[in-house]
C-alpha cells in the first residue's frame, strides 16, 4: 500500500511540474507579446504626447482669451448700467427743471386767458344789456 501512495504522490508531482512548465511557457509568451506591443507603441507615444501638449497649450490660450473677453463684457455691461442710470437722472433733472415749470407756466397762461375771457364776456355782456 505504501508503494501505491508513493507512486500516486510521484504522479501528482510530475503532473504539477508539467502544468507549471506549460503555465510558464504561456507566461513567457505573454511577456514577449507585451514587450513587442510596447516596442511598437513606443514610437507613437512621443508624437501623441507632443500633440496632447500642443492641444493643452492651445486650450489654455483659448481659455485665457475667453476670460479676458468675459471681463470686457462685464465691464461693458457695467458701463451700460451706469449710462442708463445717468440717462434716468438726466430725465429726472430735465423734468424737474424744464417740463414741470413749463406745465405750471402753461396752466398759469390758461388761467390768465380764462380770466380775460370772463372779463371780456362780462364786459361785452354788460354792453349788450346797456344798448
Amino acid at each position: 500500500m505504501l508503494e501505491y501512495s508513493v507512486v500516486v504522490i510521484a504522479a501528482v508531482m510530475v503532473l504539477t511540474w508539467i502544468a507549471l512548465i506549460v503555465t510558464l511557457f504561456y507566461v513567457i509568451r505573454l511577456i514577449k507579446s507585451v514587450q513587442r506591443l510596447t516596442e511598437e507603441a513606443r514610437p507613437h507615444i512621443a508624437p501623441i504626447s507632443h500633440d496632447i501638449t500642443i492641444i493643452t497649450q492651445k486650450t489654455a490660450r483659448i481659455l485665457e482669451s475667453v476670460q479676458r473677453q468675459t471681463f470686457m463684457i462685464e465691464e461693458s455691461v457695467d458701463n451700460v448700467r451706469q449710462i442708463s442710470r445717468n440717462v434716468k437722472d438726466f430725465e429726472a433733472n430735465l423734468l424737474a427743471k424744464i417740463a414741470l415749470p413749463a406745465v405750471k407756466l402753461s396752466q398759469l397762461g390758461q388761467g390768465i386767458k380764462r380770466g380775460f375771457d370772463v372779463v371780456y364776456n362780462r364786459f361785452t355782456h354788460h354792453r349788450k344789456r346797456s344798448l
